[in-house]
């Protein structure tokens, strides 16, 4: 890219960080080596602020190679690294380190603000050989979702970016019987995930008159019902004792309640 060509890229997309940009410090930068991984982090984003590029290239190309970052760490490392690459208009580096982002996080997008169309474009296209997504319909809905064995969270929208290829999938809530499966999730493409978990145990509320009861459940002891907080209850009747049991196994169960002196 030609000096005024990238003098003008560089204006346009610095150019709200820029303005609120606080004064040059020179106080000494972290050792990238050594320094906490938050304050080296900090420093490249004020290098990339004052478009100080090489010095923020230096500092991320030793921070990658240190072994006890942490993923989301070092997703944001190569994060930080593309901005340098687009403002110095290498985006066949920035599609490089946009590969390594995606391998981390798939459901990165790069904000538009930040980079020039030709590498929204690009990313746009490399997104689409990486990426499937999962748009899920389970039930019941607050059950928990691990792709690989990292829980995921899905999107207000209810879908989900995986890295396209063979995931692990597991389902779980307690009170069913987890799901389990590998699947081969297709590039590109939008995947309607539709699952239902089974319940295999729910809770048992035990309500006595007065507190104090021992309630036995197949012959072992479940516990002791205690005062009701309930409101609703204790002015219906004065139900007294409450005790609830929890993940109680489907199926038939006999129950047996003491009290001394009774």
């Amino acid at each position: 890219m030609e000096r005024d060509a990238l003098k003008r890229f560089l204006n346009t997309c610095f150019l709200g960080a820029l303005i609120l940009a606080p004064a040059l410090s020179f106080a000494e930068s972290p050792d990238p080596g050594n320094g906490t991984v938050v304050e080296i982090l900090s420093s490249v984003r004020d290098d990339l602020i004052q478009l100080r590029l090489e010095e923020a290239l230096a500092t991320l190309e030793v921070l990658l190679g240190r072994t006890d970052l942490r993923k989301q760490d070092r997703a944001e490392a190569w994060i930080l690294r593309s901005r340098a690459h687009v403002a110095f208009g290498d985006l066949d580096a920035a599609i490089d380190d946009y590969r390594e982002v995606l391998s981390l996080r798939p459901g990165f997008r790069p904000e538009s603000s930040l980079v020039t169309p030709e590498a929204e474009k690009r990313f746009n296209q490399l997104r689409a050989e990486m990426i499937s997504t999962l748009k899920l319909d389970i039930q019941p809905a607050d059950a928990v979702l691990i792709i690989d064995g990292e829980m995921i969270v899905p999107s207000a929208t209810g879908t989900v970016a995986v890295l396209a290829g063979s995931r692990h999938i597991r389902l779980t809530k307690r009170g069913y019987d987890p799901l389990d499966e590998e699947l081969d999730l297709p590039a590109g493409v939008e995947f309607g995930y539709q699952r239902q978990l089974f319940p295999n145990a729910r809770d048992v509320v035990v309500r006595s008159w007065i507190s104090g009861v021992q309630v036995f459940v197949d012959g072992a002891e479940a516990g002791v019902t205690a005062r009701s907080d309930d409101v609703d209850a204790a002015a219906a009747g004065s139900l007294d004792g409450v005790l609830v049991i929890r993940d109680m196994p489907l199926g038939e169960h006999q129950f047996e309640f003491r009290l001394e002196c009774h």
